[in-house]
């Protein structure tokens, strides 16, 4: 038989977690892996040779924010550059669907405050040419993807739709919760993965109120959870610190639950409750048997933090008023001398966010001689307090001033633990999402080249099925995330000794001319089929749950 690709000669990681890397051919005609035979034994009519290579399932990266980009990006960058060939996008509860055309702004400016997404760019790009969750999927199969597509549906979202504006500000009736669970019905009939939702208290959607989830009462949640135990679906959600509820109402409702997120925070962070408590409180759920997983990251959660728009910052109350004027009036509000008090002391008390001004650095300024500087040295110099340093620094930068700002996770003896822990998934790479101030979306190389190759966190095997195989079975990607003949060819070739990450660039490539932060320049991957095509042409599938295997 000749085949369309044969890779040959590669050590083949098959994503099962249970097999040894092999030395071995695999047969692709279509969009299926049709072989896997010995070294040298199949033949094609395009040929890779793979020798010296790994020869690994497509990375599944179960958490990014491409909901919009998707619809005027379908090679979906910077994911298609690290090995990613399956996203599960409709995250944290905002999807652009369903939705009615009067909330359509509301669900902009919620991903604009959020995601940190810009308004200008979304505005541009959504082209709103569909209303139900149906509508959403149908419109991404006739405009082609990239990289295969499944999606959550968003508990703001329906919450909007069922409730008005009434959904930022109150709990849902009995009548509006059975309006959103048929909603929800709907949604995952049409295909949807499962349901999202958020329970950040740190989070502010449109005009500096809490998102919509927020305001949920728990039995509305609840009843969500049992919806998507119902139909097979999963549940993702960031619970905030109150999480260890999940584990109850999980095995209640017989569902698969994904929470957001369990990372390191330094000793003595009082904003957070310590990580090491979760893992226990997860641990014993995961002993009951329990299906929750905790998504954990092998990077520092690190952000170029303006003040223009401080996300971090904005579960202090001073930043969440600042987050409610328009962008041209927030200069005036750094000037005002008690409002900038007050945002002082509120960061100073650790109640809302553990800012470590000695691990942030001046990444972009006007001022060379800044760049680099921490705002401890310079306000010590300075002779300020660290957080008017930095004030007085944008103010003198036209408010353009980028620091890189270390949140958490840097912990590496803890970031280790975490990544072996039993029922963790990879996730929380955030791809799409706060794109002008961060770009994890390089975390599978990330994760290969740093905490696998020169940390030897994990064997390959088991590491590769983190990838891959594992989350395919949690979130039920039939044919997917494992090399066996029969199943769809989303494939990835790497050269394990050069994999390198990409360092990260500014381009303003968004329409409406907005930049964003890019990491597009790995070295390594070599090569990475979807479906059996080559990535960055429309090979991908939009993968509707039950109409996965096409």
């Amino acid at each position: 038989m000749v085949f369309d690709v044969v890779i040959a000669n590669g050590l083949i990681v098959d994503g099962t977690g249970a097999r040894a890397p092999f030395t071995g051919d695999v047969g692709v005609r279509g969009p299926k892996i049709e072989a896997v035979a010995a070294a040298g034994t199949l033949r094609g009519d395009h040929h890779i040779d793979a020798q010296n290579r790994i020869v690994a399932p497509g990375f599944v990266d179960i958490h990014p924010h491409y909901d919009a980009q998707v619809l005027w990006d379908q090679a979906l960058s910077p994911s298609c550059h690290q090995g990613v060939t399956t996203v599960v996008g409709g995250n944290c509860g905002f999807t652009l669907a369903p939705c009615r055309p009067e909330h359509r702004d509301v669900v902009v400016d919620t991903l604009e405050s959020v995601e940190d997404m810009s308004a200008a760019t979304l505005h541009a790009g959504i082209d709103w040419s569909f209303s139900t969750f149906d509508d959403y999927l149908a419109r991404l199969e006739r405009g082609g993807v990239g990289l295969n597509y499944a999606s959550y549906v968003g508990h703001t979202a329906l919450r909007l739709w069922t409730m008005g504006d009434d959904a930022h500000e109150r709990k849902a009736t009995a009548g509006e919760i059975d309006t959103m669970v048929g909603l929800a019905r709907d949604a995952l009939s049409a295909g949807a993965i499962g349901i999202s939702t958020d329970r950040s208290r740190f989070h502010r959607g449109s005009g500096g109120r809490r998102v919509p989830t927020a305001v949920a009462a728990r039995d509305e949640i609840e009843a969500l959870i049992r919806c998507a135990g119902e139909q097979g679906g999963i549940v993702e959600i960031n619970p905030d610190d109150e999480f260890a509820w999940l584990y109850e109402v999980g095995e209640r409702a017989g569902c698969a639950v994904t929470w957001t997120a369990l990372v390191t925070y330094p000793e003595g962070t009082t904003a957070r409750v310590p990580w090491r408590e979760k893992r226990q409180v997860h641990r014993e759920g995961w002993g009951r048997g329990v299906r929750v997983h905790p998504q954990v990251t092998c990077r520092p959660l690190t952000v170029q933090l303006t003040l223009m728009n401080p996300t971090p910052f904005i579960g202090a109350p001073a930043f969440r008023q600042l987050a409610a004027l328009p962008a041209a009036d927030r200069p005036s509000l750094y000037r005002d001398t008690a409002w900038r008090t007050r945002a002082r002391d509120e960061l100073a008390s650790h109640e809302y966010h553990h800012v470590r001004w000695s691990a942030m650095s001046v990444a972009e300024t006007s001022d060379a001689a800044l760049a680099g500087r921490d705002p401890a040295s310079l306000a010590s110099e300075m002779g300020m307090d660290p957080f008017d340093t930095l004030v007085e620094i944008a103010l003198l930068d036209d408010m353009s001033t980028r620091c890189n700002m270390i949140v958490g996770n840097d912990d590496v003896d803890g970031v280790a633990e975490l990544l072996s822990e039993p029922g963790c998934l990879l996730g929380i790479s955030d791809a799409g999402a706060h794109v002008g101030m961060l770009c994890d979306a390089g975390m599978p190389v990330d994760f290969l080249a740093t905490w696998v190759r020169d940390r030897g966190v994990m064997p390959l095997e088991q590491a590769v099925h983190r990838l891959t195989g594992e989350p395919a079975s949690v979130f039920g990607l039939e044919r997917r995330g494992t090399i066996r003949e029969g199943h769809f060819a989303d494939l990835v070739v790497v050269d394990l000794e050069e994999l390198t990450p990409s360092p990260l660039r500014r381009v303003h490539d968004l329409p409406a001319g907005g930049d964003r932060l890019v990491a597009d320049q790995v070295r390594g991957i070599e090569h990475v089929f979807v479906n059996g095509g080559r990535v960055g042409r429309s090979h991908g599938q939009v993968l509707r749950r039950r109409a996965a295997s096409v």
